[in-house]
């Protein structure tokens, strides 16, 4: 006897007064089923998890039926007093950022044991001691001292695991996941996602795990929905949607995510370009083959599903992938040197007390004009301290850092200036690195500005780099608001690339990026590298996108560089224990099935 939905979404359309942005979309996730819900920003992924919790924005309005088995009528009727009492105890919710969830001012045990005591399943000291168990059984080191712990206190996995157990805390019969791993570490992630997929089996929770990383997915759930412009356009199981893709927008998904996979440039693929992707080549002809037709849809006439439609990679003269660039690197001279690098905070550990905290302890690097090097390591690794110290914004308690002839000194103001003409950064968040009262004109020319450039010499530059990085002129007189998500990080690039630097260091460009996007704004870095000559310093967590982009690579951790050789070397044959860990926890989909 078929086992009946734990919930049925039934032509489900979500609409503001002027347009539609979910168009009618069924599905039904069965009581112990994982299903991935995919797709890129805007897709109206996380729209259709709003609706089922009850909790889409005033001015949106949903239409259609949300049926959840045990529950009369349809979920879209009731009022926000009967859906809140579902809420944290029949279906719970873990979001993207945990810090936005969490209260700041409330401990963490107290936000554990306050779901309870709303829904009346444990109160007082029961409570308490129930929020201590839940915070273990996420494996919280210390579940007691991180139950009297405020948020802040907590690394970004461990408010993670909070956000799991306070779902988690009632046993519900629906979990919803919204991009839970997007900014977390590869081993964290990992270790977040075995603990998904550990407490949903070992409670039969129905689990609808919506992201864009499809890795992800094959890693967490047996079934998967393909999402676009406010449509499901595929499903099926995973290993038949990720293996035998039938529709072109998953193919072009599909070619995306293969960071191993690349054309005869050395790029990768795009959803612009996944007709030429083996792997959609192979699908698209077995389903030809069922088919009885013999032409491989064009993809390029789905480019402007993704958020990117508008943008198109430039095709300089002359490229090379990665790693042919450690020969040029090799004949070059060392254009960076960092040596015996310590830098070491003083935290407040009370009103009277403090501690030392060493954030880099003796840290040694090189890296030849030419060369693409690529520095990995979890968070609070040292990662971003090196780079805060390489560009001159922090003082280092000892050793030193030179940069091309000029040695980085913060007190050197004449010397940190001409340094900073040598080397830019393009950082993690585009949108809080751009003034939004600021056009584009202006934001790419502001550093010619304190060089004393006219303003007719800046627009002129600020005309060919937005050229260069892919994007109409008409940007120009637009504000950062105006744009996607990479389209914002293309417009931090030209501005990094105004003053003409020999060395371009990259903090986490990509990781918040769709997979469609992360291909093309690593597409343009490869391509203005080529083109300008430049040097690129990488920061990243994400192992597969520096292997992809770098031709040598150091490996960080606990503010000491515990590994550096070339990628291929490092990668395939990782000689410490910490480089192994992060290589085996990096989830594909190469061997998935």
């Amino acid at each position: 006897m078929a086992t009946s939905p734990l919930l049925r979404v039934s032509d489900l359309t979500i609409s503001t007064h002027q347009r539609e942005l979910v168009h009618p979309l069924s599905f039904e996730i069965a009581p112990g089923e994982r299903v991935g819900l995919i797709g890129e920003s805007g897709s109206g992924k996380s729209l259709t998890s709003s609706a089922v919790m009850g909790l889409l924005p005033q001015e949106l309005e949903a239409h259609g039926s949300v049926e959840l088995t045990g529950e009369t009528g349809n979920l879209l009727d009731r009022s926000e007093r009967s859906l809140a009492s579902l809420r944290g105890r029949r279906m719970s919710m873990v979001f993207q950022e945990p810090m936005s969830a969490l209260n700041p001012l409330m401990r963490v045990g107290a936000q554990v044991a306050e779901v309870m005591r709303l829904h009346r399943t444990a109160t007082g000291e029961a409570a308490m001691r129930r929020a201590v168990d839940l915070l273990a059984q996420v494996h919280l080191p210390d579940p007691a001292a991180a139950a009297r712990a405020y948020p802040h206190q907590l690394s970004g996995g461990q408010r993670q695991r909070v956000m799991l157990a306070i779902a988690l805390a009632n046993e519900p019969d629906l979990l919803i996941c919204d991009e839970p791993t997007t900014a977390l570490d590869v081993t964290v992630q990992s270790a977040v996602l075995d603990l998904i997929d550990e407490q949903v089996r070992a409670r039969g929770t129905g689990l609808l795990f919506i992201t864009h990383d499809l890795a992800v997915v094959a890693r967490v759930c047996e079934r998967v929905l393909v999402m676009t412009q406010g449509s499901v356009v595929e499903s099926g199981s995973v290993e038949q949607i990720f293996t035998d893709p039938q529709h072109e927008y998953t193919r072009g998904l599909l070619a995306a995510s293969d960071l191993s996979a690349t054309d005869e440039r050395g790029r990768l693929f795009t959803i612009a370009t996944a007709s030429q992707y083996p792997g959609a080549v192979d699908a698209a002809q077995a389903s030809d083959a069922r088919t009885g037709t013999e032409q491989v849809p064009d993809v390029r006439e789905t480019v402007a599903q993704g958020s990117d439609a508008q943008v198109t990679t430039p095709q300089p003269s002359v490229a090379q992938p990665a790693q042919e660039a450690t020969a040029d690197a090799a004949s070059g001279d060392d254009l960076i040197e960092v040596t015996g690098l310590v830098k070491t905070y003083t935290r407040r550990a009370g009103l009277f007390r403090s501690h030392a905290v060493q954030a880099l302890k003796g840290v040694d690097l090189r890296v030849r004009a030419g060369g693409r090097m690529g520095i990995v390591g979890e968070s609070g690794s040292g990662k971003s301290t090196l780079l805060s110290l390489l560009s001159g914004l922090d003082t280092p308690t000892a050793g030193s850092i030179r940069v091309g002839d000029i040695v980085v000194d913060p007190r050197n103001v004449a010397g940190l200036t001409a340094m900073r003409r040598d080397l830019q950064i393009v950082f993690q968040d585009p949108f809080a690195s751009l003034d939004p009262r600021m056009s584009v004109a202006d934001i790419i020319g502001e550093p010619l500005q304190s060089q004393g450039v006219p303003r007719g010499q800046r627009l002129a530059r600020a005309e060919e780099l937005i050229d260069s990085v892919g994007l109409d002129r008409d940007s120009l007189t637009r504000f950062p608001h105006q744009f996607s998500g990479g389209q914002r990080q293309r417009i931090s690039i030209a501005r990094a690339l105004v003053t003409r630097p020999r060395i371009l260091v990259a903090d986490e460009p990509v990781s918040a990026l769709d997979v469609s996007v992360r291909a093309q704004v690593l597409n343009l870095l490869a391509d203005l590298v080529d083109e300008y000559s430049l040097t690129l310093v990488f920061v990243s967590h994400d192992l597969g996108v520096v292997r992809h982009l770098c031709s040598d690579v150091a490996v960080m951790r606990s503010g000491e560089i515990v590994e550096q050789g070339t990628t291929d070397q490092i990668y395939d044959d990782p000689a410490h224990e910490y480089t192994r860990a992060l290589v085996a926890a990096t989830p594909t989909l190469q061997g998935a099935f």
